[in-house]
């Protein structure tokens, strides 16, 4: 039972129907949408906990409209789309959404998601301080876990995105170890994304092309084919 209240935004309206009724029947209030102007309505004059909202609607984009909805009130989005492509999968997950579901869907499936959603948002109580590795340093290079960031000696950012910075200080942090691609989607899936071996696949080769890093020779990260990826620069720890 609970007491959260969703957004579900559709302009399939038997799916708007079919989805309401079963979460209305598990305690969820339910509030629905087939546009995204009349969601952003919504938005501004009602309170939920989370958005499922539909990748292509009438009037707009999915995406796009996470992004207003996002602009008005931090609340977590759940993506549907009939596209089943990785790639569609990796471009909802890295422009922010918590998570994706492609249609056709269970209906058991999207309320175990939207749980495991709202219980990974759930606010805590006061938090002990976290300690905070220090910095790596390669090859003029620096990882900074407090910010996230990796800058050369110049300060100039790599604008490595949180998940690639993730694989890359896991992958760093053992040099000259092979980890393999369910060890990275790990490393993905416990920051609170939604990770697979395709996804990881994805940010290596982006990693590589900021960093320099010629995959043909490289002088950074390795692949282990069939099985994962090595660091094999020198690193030390910054002082």
């Amino acid at each position: 039972m609970t007491d959260h209240s969703l957004l579900l935004v559709d302009d399939d309206q038997d799916i708007l129907d079919m989805v309401r009724e079963y979460l209305e029947h598990d305690a969820f209030s339910v509030l629905t949408a087939t546009r995204c102007r009349s969601a952003l309505q919504i938005t501004e004059t009602r309170k939920f906990s989370l958005a499922v909202l539909d990748m292509r609607l009438p009037d707009g984009n999915g995406l796009d409209l996470m992004r207003e909805m996002r602009a008005r009130r931090d609340v977590p989005v759940i993506v549907l789309s009939g596209l089943h492509e990785d790639a569609d999968k990796i471009i909802a997950i890295e422009a922010g959404a918590d998570d994706y579901l492609t249609k056709p869907f269970s209906l058991r499936e999207l309320r175990a998601r939207i749980n495991a959603v709202l219980r990974r948002s759930r606010p805590s109580g006061p938090a002990a301080p976290k300690t905070v590795p220090a910095p790596l340093r390669f090859d003029g290079w620096t990882l900074d876990p407090a910010q996230y960031q990796t800058y050369d000696l110049n300060g100039n950012s790599a604008n490595l995105t949180t998940g690639e910075f993730l694989i890359l200080h896991a992958l760093a942090g053992s040099p000259r170890r092979t980890l393999s691609r369910v060890q990275l989607a790990d490393v993905l899936e416990s920051f609170g994304g939604d990770a697979y071996d395709r996804a990881v696949d994805v940010k290596i080769s982006r990693i590589r092309q900021k960093l320099g890093d010629d995959p043909g020779n490289p002088k950074y990260i390795r692949t282990g084919r069939h099985i994962g990826y090595m660091f094999c620069g020198d690193v030390m720890k910054a002082v």
